[in-house]
C-alpha cells in the first residue's frame, strides 16, 4: 500500500497539485486498489461500455488518451491492451494527476472537493452528483 502512496505523491508532486488531491481520488475511486476494475469482471465489458474503468483512479477506458477507437464497444483485445496500461501505478497516478491539473482551482473554497467532483462526474461542474 505505500507503495502506491509514494506512487501517487511523486505524480502529484510532478504536476504541482496536493498530494491529498490525487491520494483522495484513488480512495474514493478504488479504495487503493491498483487492480480494481468496473465492471468486475471482463466478459460485462460489452455490456458496461462505454462506463469501463481501470486501476486505482478508475480510468475510463472509452476516454484514456491511448484509445483511439470510436464510441462502440472495441472488443476484449483492445479493452485489455488499455487496461494493462492502467493497472501500472505509476502510469495511471501520472495521468490521473495530469487530469486532475486542469480540474483543480486552488482558490475556490473547497477545492480538493471540486477537482474530484469534476473528475468523476466532468458534466457537474464541481458539483457532486448526488449526496
Amino acid at each position: 500500500m505505500s507503495s502506491l502512496v509514494d506512487t501517487s505523491n511523486t505524480a502529484a508532486a510532478r504536476a504541482g497539485i496536493p498530494r491529498l488531491l490525487l491520494l483522495a481520488c484513488a480512495i474514493a475511486e478504488s479504495n487503493l486498489n491498483p487492480r480494481a476494475r468496473r465492471p468486475g469482471n471482463a466478459s460485462d465489458d460489452e455490456r458496461y461500455w462505454p462506463d469501463v474503468s481501470i486501476g486505482a483512479w478508475q480510468q475510463t477506458i472509452r476516454w484514456a488518451d491511448e484509445y483511439g477507437g470510436e464510441g462502440t464497444y472495441p472488443g476484449p483485445n483492445e479493452v485489455e491492451r488499455i487496461a494493462t496500461l492502467y493497472y501500472d501505478p505509476e502510469h495511471a497516478a501520472e495521468v490521473a494527476a495530469r487530469n486532475l491539473t486542469g480540474k483543480y482551482r486552488p482558490d475556490e473554497p473547497d477545492a480538493v472537493f471540486r477537482a474530484l467532483c469534476r473528475y468523476n462526474w466532468p458534466a457537474g461542474g464541481g458539483e457532486p452528483a448526488s449526496a
